[in-house]
């Protein structure tokens, strides 16, 4: 019993990293956007 509970322990903390790692590149490439348009808001005022 013990090492079923493991087993499904370590299924669900990979689910939960999963399930946070996308949140997080979404969040990092939505922030590469922004930076891109303020370089190239900069850009075109020159």
């Amino acid at each position: 019993m013990t090492e079923i509970t493991l087993k499904n322990d370590l299924k669900q903390k990979s689910r939960d990293r999963v399930t946070v790692k996308p949140a997080d590149f979404a969040s990092q490439i939505s922030f590469l956007r922004s930076q891109l348009k303020k370089l190239i808001n900069i850009l075109a005022t020159f």
